[in-house]
């Protein structure tokens, strides 16, 4: 009989529990953010940029590809910084006397955030 009460005693506590810890669970995840794991990242994007200094070829370079991937995916993409596979090329262009630079990655979403919601 001492049995019986005891799993009585343990089921009501945990019935009136079980709705209060729920309850604060729902709240707590309604207020975090979700962390990514990993990055979410889109195909290679790449742009050029040209100057007749070579150190201003390459920021136009970088510049034009932040450009052109917010265009295609938005801001929250257009980070140089978050890219991954990144690389900048450049080469010296006697017609025109300058460099040409091309800069070239793969953009990726800031981990951890969400945009727009």
């Amino acid at each position: 009989m001492k049995t019986i009460k005891k799993i009585g005693a343990i089921m009501l506590a945990i019935g009136i529990v079980a709705p209060t810890i729920q309850a604060a669970q729902a709240s707590e995840v309604a207020l975090t953010r979700p962390v990514l794991k990993t990055k979410i990242c889109k195909p290679f994007v790449s742009d050029t940029g040209f100057s007749r200094y070579r150190n201003v070829a390459r920021q136009k370079a970088q510049r034009n590809w932040r450009v052109k991937v917010s265009g295609r995916y938005g801001n929250a993409y257009a980070s140089w910084g978050r890219g991954v596979a990144k690389r900048v090329s450049c080469r010296k262009d006697n017609i025109e006397n300058g460099y040409l630079c091309r800069a070239r990655a793969k953009p990726c979403f800031p981990n951890g955030q969400i945009v727009g919601s």
